[in-house]
């Protein structure tokens, strides 16, 4: 069993990752396509305190190499339902002390 599950490898998901390895817990990260979520495509973000100026692309990946690095783990696997304390996967089950999710939005377009 792993302390927390996060479902989703955006922004949030990674960060609540960093902050949860950083209290101790064990935490899986399962993302359904790529790492990053919708900021991993803009060309530069500039609203991040401390940073000047970044490409959503390099963001991602020092978000993503700090929650490694920590001790976070990552699986790519889609999530067909949560049951209780359980994510349940197209590839299997993840029992959790707690899930957060941090699925993010979608773009619509016209």
């Amino acid at each position: 069993m792993t302390d927390i599950v996060v479902i989703g490898g955006g922004t949030a998901g990674l960060t609540a990752a960093i902050y949860a390895r950083r209290a101790g817990k064990s935490v899986l990260v399962i993302e359904g396509e790529s790492i990053g979520g919708q900021i991993a495509f803009s060309p530069k973000v500039e609203n991040y305190p401390g940073i000047m100026s970044i490409s959503g692309a390099e963001f991602t990946d020092a978000l993503l190499e700090q929650a490694l690095a920590l001790g976070a783990e990552l699986t790519f696997e889609r999530v067909t339902a949560i049951e209780g304390l359980t994510v349940v996967t197209e590839d299997g089950r993840h029992d959790a002390g707690a899930i957060i999710i941090a699925s993010g939005v979608k773009h619509r377009h016209l």
